[in-house]
């Protein structure tokens, strides 16, 4: 085949190549801007729907809590008219038999053609005296006081207030919990308290939901118009470029035709280089010669090989240390895993206790851990540290202070002289400043006391059979690695029958979300009072699990946490 017919076919696909690209190219635009004026409109028509939303909120709020109040009061009044000459208002099952109070004061409250709460009556000790929850009446209201502490905040208010308002969660008719408004009036010269409670999803948000409809239906209109438009003008942009591109064409035959004398020859050696050098000859080279341009592009051929094949040679190479230094970090993970206690230690082989400890890496290598070892006069030591900073050199530091503590341990002494010890030997040679937190205890197996000594780690979670949780450990010692002559202090706490010890590393309340978040010790103490009457084994793994979902899967830090329990 001629050159001249080669450029022609080679042009020819150029042009067909660059108007197809313009056409993308042109789509995509298109596309773009569709995009933003879609965004733009859907912004503007959020902003606006918000507005209405938040104005309605605000109208519905204001007015629909002022109605409930007109409600309780009117109750009120009503029951005080009712009860004012009648004797025996102690005699609570009198007071219901009678059906001209229980209607005054069980009244259904309505919003729109729904009913949207109630009203009920309590006395001034909290007990309920009419509640249309059959499983509610009769009983006192400080029976849910832990489980709703918002609805008991306010019943107690009532109290000593004439009349009490807020937002609450509690039982509603069919003992499902549900977020409410409610209002408590005291009945004028009498011990009894109304209360008007609507639930918030049936008083307040039907309104709500029906401006969120009609901007969903506005935003809806208006993308169908915006997506015509841009259909109307993709068919302009096309008959255009086609035009163009024939033009292009016809140019680029009478171009072939004129270039096919002067560059035949230095393109077809350059076609040989290149196919040389795709089968990976990079020592190919061409003759620098022919018109300028040629020249030039011989030139850059030329140099592409040698770079080419320097370019391979760096890549082998590194790719050569790459999986070296891998290879040794798994070996050093291995290593780091090995040094945890395992299912054979003799700790977990007693029967006067639950024990349990997980250990999570935010990389392959970390400087987290944990230990639990007998002890001579039949304890048992628990450890948990966290070593600064991440990978290999953490990992080092990690076994050092491991052995060291071990070791001093092993030696006697209560945890402060333990903790001054392995202090003093980590401190020497430290010319990398590295430190670690440490809270080592001397566990009482058979008195369950816990002597305990604390070098800068976080507080540790006591959570008592009884369902209380308390916080302890914080004796103001500082950490290990930085200051040889340190003096440490000993605590001491007493575990009954049932209690649950957690102790943790910074990576389990400093756990971070995708919005930079941390997980925080209010929802660490949700997420342990959840999981106290679980199976230490089953209590860990639910915690991890809570973690590693809010972090969604990118760890932060290394996450370690050792949990005791005293058997009953």
């Amino acid at each position: 085949m001629l050159l001249r017919t080669k450029l022609v076919i080679a042009y020819s696909t150029l042009v067909v190549s660059v108007v197809g690209g313009l056409l993308l190219i042109s789509d995509f635009a298109l596309e773009d801007l569709t995009r933003r004026n879609l965004d733009g409109a859907d912004r503007a028509l959020s902003e606006i729907t918000q507005a209405n939303y938040r104005l309605a909120e605000n109208i519905l709020s204001r007015n629909g809590e002022q109605f409930v109040a007109s409600v309780a009061r009117s109750a009120a009044g009503e029951l005080s008219l009712l009860l004012a000459r009648r004797d025996g208002l102690k005699d609570y099952a009198a007071l219901r038999a009678d059906k001209r109070l229980r209607a005054a004061a069980n009244r259904d409250i309505h919003a729109l053609d729904r009913v949207a709460g109630y009203t009920d009556v309590l006395d001034r000790d909290g007990v309920s005296v009419w509640h249309p929850n059959p499983d509610v009446e009769g009983r006192n209201f400080s029976e849910w006081r832990q489980r709703y502490p918002e609805m008991w905040a306010l019943v107690a208010r009532a109290f000593n207030e004439p009349e009490v308002r807020g937002y609450y969660s509690f039982l509603d008719r069919d003992n499902r919990g549900r977020r409410k408004y409610m209002v408590l009036c005291q009945v004028p010269d009498t011990r009894f308290i109304v209360a008007a409670v609507v639930n918030i999803e049936d008083f307040f948000l039907p309104v709500q939901r029906e401006i969120e409809a009609a901007g969903q239906q506005a935003r809806a209109t208006m993308a169908a118009q915006v997506a015509a438009g841009a259909e109307a003008e993709r068919r302009r942009m096309k008959g255009g470029l086609f035009a163009a591109g024939a033009v292009a064409m016809a140019a680029a035959v009478l171009l072939a035709f004129w270039l096919a004398r002067f560059v035949s020859r230095p393109l077809a050696r350059l076609r040989d280089g290149v196919i040389r050098l795709g089968r990976g000859d990079f020592a190919v080279e061409v003759p620098e010669n022919g018109s300028g341009e040629v020249r030039e592009l011989a030139q850059a051929f030329n140099r592409l090989g040698g770079e080419l094949a320097r370019h391979t040679t760096r890549l082998a190479e590194e790719a050569a240390a790459r999986e070296a230094l891998e290879s040794e970090v798994r070996i050093a993970r291995r290593i780091q895993e090995s040094m945890l206690p395992g299912a054979d230690s003799p700790c977990l082989a007693r029967g006067e206790y639950e024990l349990h400890g997980a250990n999570l890496e935010a990389r392959e290598v970390g400087g987290d851990f944990y230990d639990f070892f007998p002890l001579a006069d039949d304890s048992m030591a628990l450890l948990i540290a966290d070593v600064s900073g991440k990978g290999i050199p953490a990992a080092l530091f990690m076994a050092v202070s491991r052995t060291l503590l071990k070791d001093a341990c092993q030696r006697g002494g209560d945890p402060a002289q333990v903790l001054a010890e392995a202090n003093r030997a980590l401190c020497q040679g430290n010319d990398a400043c590295m430190f670690v937190t440490v809270f080592l205890a001397f566990y009482d197996i058979a008195g369950g006391g816990l002597d305990y000594a604390n070098g800068g780690h976080p507080q540790v979670w006591l959570l008592r059979a009884t369902g209380e949780r308390e916080v302890f450990g914080c004796l103001g010692d500082p950490i290990l690695g930085i200051q040889a002559e340190q003096v440490f202090h000993t605590g001491h706490v007493q575990l009954q029958p049932g209690d649950t010890l957690f102790l943790y590393t910074d990576g389990v309340s400093e756990a971070m979300s995708p919005a930079g978040e941390p997980f925080g010790a209010d929802r660490l103490e949700r997420l342990l009072a959840e999981t106290a009457a679980l199976p230490t084994p089953e209590m860990a793994r639910r915690i991890v699990a809570a973690l590693d979902a809010y972090q969604q899967g990118v760890p932060f830090d290394d996450i370690t946490l050792l949990i005791l329990r005293r058997k009953p």
